[in-house]
């Protein structure tokens, strides 16, 4: 009976309750899931998601059928997680949460402990002094690590003890202090190496090279010690020179490969100052990232210091050679860079990079007949001529970055036929051209193009690609492009660089965007990250926007002399930028001491400073514009005495010159030039060389000439121009065409102002996708404006709203100018009201603003975007485009004039270098010039007479008018440009009434204009007060010149 009972009970299984039967499929299914996890890739696993099915394993009691692996590979898996790994203190309550996550864990592989080998032995010890360093327990974890010395380790322990060792030096971190975790690593650096070679089979074995399993802890202590050569100093006396020595070395491995060569040079210097020993390969390792850094002054002198001894073995003088290279062709230093590449050629041989240098050298400076001949040298069977080119051997195919820089030779030299052709030779050979490639063309949907397939191919552009984006956008004046582009990097995971957020500057500086100049210096200024740390192209770039704001000389003569307090070196583009202001304030005298300063530093090589095409076309055109024509000769003597060939800005200035004289004598002097030019081959047009995104040699040349014979209204001679350019450029440029509508506007040439507005305004696809990246915000201002007052003088009132809809809908902005002609504009067209209304809700606003110096800057910023700084976007909204860059040189010596007198009570902080630009961002004079305008409408409508709209020219006046254009262009007689708005009359065609019908019109006429004045004077009274203030200055101003005229 028994029997029967046993065997009924072990066939027939008892009854389950549901919930029993449902909590066991669930813990099936938690456990398939955390199963699951061990088959995918390491990018694709949640583990979130592996955890929850942890817990819910745990929960229901299933934990036994975990086997000890799994256990072991997820407490693996939280260790090496991005969560545990983070180097930054915002990460530190995350890394502590996982790490008790790390210790319950361990509470499970604790009941297996009995039955463990020796591996899961240490592999426990390892979780355990990981899960005590996560959760804050630095100083238990450290004593315990070095227990793990003991083991004797195989590979894959080796890994297990390197990830421990960064588990304790992370937790010093974020709990101790970083100069603890740096001692920490280097107490145990020899330890550390014992591990790194077990588990290394094959590869390099640095701990602190890129990539390295250490470079990424040691980057972020290094990054939050104030000063690393400070704390050297203070280690001196505590630490042996082997110790100081040894210290020394991995700062200055890491800092370099970190890009931060300033820093590490710094610890040079304290390394020298103690005799400690430094090996030649961090030597020549710190010249090369000083190169990088385009700290040349640095590098120059340091290489001088470090030549090798005759005693030196032969591989510290072929690095010495080769590092050499690397710092000469980066400068563009020719002959030095071919003589050590001979020198490397006679120790055995140079590598494809040498090659590839040494074509550099001669690259930067645009010579393509070197350059070529050097890589047919170096590739005789990949050379342009060769059809099919199929390489003898591995070791001397060209690679990318062979052809890349072909490509920058003739960039240097605006050969855009060379460019293409290498460019489709470079896709034969089977690569694909690069971003900088495309960008030295000025390739706009090239680039755009190329960043979508590489997006497409799963390749992520790198920040080099970036920048030389942005620094094409950046001389567009284009800012939504550029920051668009920035932040498109910062979605891909990059982390910016100063050199990116510098272009970033620039951009904002071409743009006359004042506040996002400061905004991007208070960005760099506030960042802890030594990464980003002010460097001479930051100031360079704030001291360009100084003197493109119109900055009195002595506020731009202050910041430098203040900078020369610092450890920054000047180079020859800040003296260029110091001539410049000078010469704009009219200071000839000052521009020659600067040269002069400039030229004695040119003469040691070690500091990189150079006399440049730049700094003596300012000086020549500085002589040019006060008539000094014989000092302006000697200096262009000069300039050739030196073999610096000119450029075509060298050549516009002197057109310029001749152009804006009166005299038709050099009118006709200028003529002749521009035809030399011209004439001359093609290969003898060395000044052919403009940068991308800016107008073309031909522009610069045409444009000096084309403006003298428009002021002259010299139609006939203009079009004449205009068609040779054309010829001769193929397409016009906004800058040209916008003279040609000049000439017409001046003349009255009605259907030749609207042909050419209709190319200017329909040149481009607003539809296209690309169209925001491909147009300048401020493209259109010039031409908008001369548009806006010629349509309007010629009735044509409606056009003149279906134009700006149009260019606004298309994303153009307006500047100053703009905005003022259109205020005339509306008077015009009789809308007074409308005219008034600009001026108080979009003029005035904008001036208030900009003259609000003590507006607090923003202290906080987590972006040097302008876009994202909330303020300053709402403002954007209701603000008017202002281009301040667009200044002509005469106008930047005005407003410098003017700003003068307040110069002296401006006091800055002493590192606040962007204060006086702060109170610098005022208004343009420009936006005054309405108020003259808007003094007669109330004139008028004071005395009983409304401001009737100009009507539009009938066919017969418009044919009368092209006769007078005529007339006007074969006489040289004719009206100016700005003319009186007095003058606007009822239409004399209207048929005659009545005296009646008349007087009763008068006085419907007057009450209308009393009604229009007393609504004026209520709905906009801050443009009254305006007004009233600028004709109380208009009559001091007058009073004054007539007590200076005739005494009193």
């Amino acid at each position: 009976m028994f029997s029967r009972s046993v065997a009924s009970t072990a066939s027939v299984p008892k009854r389950q309750s549901p919930s029993l039967a449902t909590g066991a499929s669930t813990g099936q299914s938690h456990l398939d899931g955390f199963r699951a996890m061990f088959h995918l890739p390491a990018g694709e696993r949640d583990l979130v998601e592996t955890w929850n099915a942890f817990l819910a394993l745990r929960a229901a009691e299933r934990m036994a059928e975990l086997c000890s692996f799994e256990l072991f590979t997820l407490g693996k898996w939280i260790a090496r997680s991005e969560e545990a790994m983070a180097t930054s203190n915002e990460e530190t309550a995350s890394s502590v949460h996982w790490g008790y996550r790390l210790q319950d864990v361990l509470a499970e592989l604790q009941r297996r402990r009995p039955f463990f080998s020796s591996e899961d032995s240490f592999k426990f010890s390892c979780l355990t002094i990981q899960a005590s360093a996560l959760i804050g327990s630095f100083e238990k974890a450290a004593s315990h690590v070095v227990t793990l010395q003991s083991f004797p380790c195989s590979q894959e322990q080796s890994w297990w003890a390197l990830y421990t060792y960064k588990h304790v030096l992370l937790s010093l971190l974020r709990h101790s202090s970083p100069s603890t975790a740096f001692e920490f690593y280097l107490d145990n650096r020899i330890a550390l190496k014992r591990f790194l070679n077990v588990g290394y089979s094959r590869g390099p074995r640095s701990l602190t090279s890129v990539g390295g399993p250490f470079f990424k802890e040691l980057s972020a202590i290094l990054r939050r010690i104030s000063s690393p050569a400070i704390l050297l100093a203070q280690r001196g006396s505590q630490w042996d020179e082997l110790l100081i020595s040894a210290a020394g070395r991995i700062m200055i491995h890491v800092l370099c490969q970190d890009n931060l060569a300033e820093d590490a040079l710094a610890v040079y210097e304290e390394l020298v100052r103690q005799d400690a020993s430094v090996f030649y390969i961090h030597q020549h390792i710190l010249v090369r990232a000083l190169t990088k850094a385009g700290s040349f002054e640095h590098a120059n002198t340091l290489y001088v210091a470090i030549e090798p001894k005759n005693k030196a073995d032969e591989g510290e003088k072929r690095s010495y050679e080769s590092t050499g290279l690397y710092l000469f062709a980066h400068q563009g230093d020719v002959g030095r860079a071919e003589d050590a590449f001979v020198r490397l050629f006679e120790r055995k041989g140079v590598l494809s990079q040498e090659m590839n240098l040494v074509m550099h050298a001669s690259a930067v400076h645009g010579n393509v007949d070197r350059v070529l001949e050097l890589f047919n040298a170096f590739f005789p069977q990949f050379s342009k001529e060769s059809q099919n080119p199929v390489p003898s051997s591995r070791k001397s195919e060209p690679s990318v970055k062979h052809y890349s820089t072909v490509v920058y030779a003739f960039a240097q030299r605006n050969d855009f036929n060379g460019m293409n052709d290498w460019i489709r030779q470079m896709m034969k050979s089977g690569y694909t051209p690069d971003i900088v490639s495309f960008a030295q063309r000025g390739d706009i949907s090239a680039i755009h193009s190329l960043l979508t397939h590489m997006y497409e191919v799963g390749i992520r552009p790198d920040i080099i690609s970036y920048t030389t984006a942005i620094k094409l956008l950046a001389r567009r004046r284009d800012i939504v492009a550029a920051e668009s582009m920035y932040k498109r990097m910062i979605r891909d995971g990059i982390v910016p660089d100063r050199k990116v957020i510098t272009t970033v500057m620039n951009a904002y500086v071409e743009a006359g965007s004042w506040k996002g100049v400061i905004r991007v210096f208070d960005y760099l200024r506030s960042m802890p990250t030594k990464h980003l740390k002010l460097g001479i192209d930051v100031y360079n770039t704030l001291l360009k926007a100084y003197v493109l704001v119109g900055a009195p000389l002595d506020i731009v003569m202050n910041i430098f002399r203040r900078l020369e307090t610092t450890n920054i070196r000047p180079t020859d583009r800040t003296f260029a930028l110091l001539i410049q202001s000078a010469c704009d304030s009219g200071r000839m005298d000052v521009a020659s001491r600067l040269f002069v300063e400039m030229e004695t530093l040119a003469e040691n090589w070690q500091t990189n400073v150079q006399i440049t095409v730049y700094a003596l076309t300012i000086i020549m055109a500085g002589y040019l514009r006060q008539g000094l024509k014989a000092q302006a000769r000697a200096v262009y003597d000069d300039m050739r005495k030196r073999g610096i060939q000119p450029t075509s800005y060298t050549l516009s200035s002197i057109m310029r010159a001749y152009a804006n004289s009166n005299f038709d004598d050099n009118i006709h002097i200028a003529q002749e030039f521009l035809k030399s030019l011209m004439d001359a081959p093609a290969k003898g047009r060395s000044w052919a060389k403009p940068e991308a995104g800016r107008e073309s040699s031909l522009a610069l040349l045409y444009a000096p000439l084309m403006n003298a014979h428009a002021k002259n209204l010299n139609t006939e001679e203009v079009e004449r121009l205009y068609s040779e350019f054309v010829d001769s450029e193929k397409r016009p440029s906004i800058g040209i065409l916008a003279l040609l509508l000049d000439v017409y506007r001046r003349t009255d040439n009605i259907k030749g102002r609207t042909d050419e507005v209709d190319m200017l305004l329909d040149g481009k696809d607003k539809e296209s996708p690309l169209f925001r990246a491909q147009r300048r915000a401020d493209l259109l201002c010039i031409p908008l404006s001369i548009y806006i007052d010629a349509v309007s003088r010629a009735g044509q009132h409606i056009e003149i709203a279906h134009t700006w809809n149009k260019l606004r809908d298309a994303g153009f902005q307006f500047d100053a100018h703009n905005w003022n002609h259109l205020a005339v504009a509306l008077v015009r067209a009789g809308q007074c009201v409308r005219a008034f209304e600009v001026v108080e809700k979009v003029i005035l606003p904008y001036q208030t603003e900009a003259q609000n110096v003590s507006r607090t800057r923003p202290v906080d910023i987590t972006s040097p975007l302008l876009s994202d700084d909330a303020e300053a976007v709402e403002e954007a909204g209701s603000e008017p485009f202002t281009v301040h860059s667009s200044r002509s040189y005469e106008t930047r010596a005005r407003w410098a004039q003017q700003q003068r007198e307040n110069s002296l009570r401006w006091q800055a902080e002493s590192d606040d270098y962007a204060h006086e630009l702060q109170l610098l961002q005022q208004i343009s004079p420009a936006w005054n010039l309405t108020m003259n305008v808007l003094a007669n409408v109330l004139d008028r409508l004071g005395s009983g007479r409304l401001v009737n709209a100009v009507k539009p020219v009938s066919t017969d006046r418009m044919a009368e008018a092209e006769a007078e254009a005529t007339t006007k262009t074969r006489t040289g007689v004719g009206t100016q440009t700005q003319q009186s708005d007095s003058h606007i009359k009822p239409d004399a065609t209207q048929p005659l009434r009545t005296e009646n019908q008349e007087v009763e019109a008068l006085h419907t006429g007057e009450r209308a204009a009393r009604a229009m004045l007393d609504r004026i004077l209520r709905d906009y009274p801050q443009t009254n007060a305006v007004r009233e203030e600028s004709e109380q200055r208009t009559d001091k101003q007058t009073n004054r010149e007539l007590r200076n005229r005739f005494g009193g």
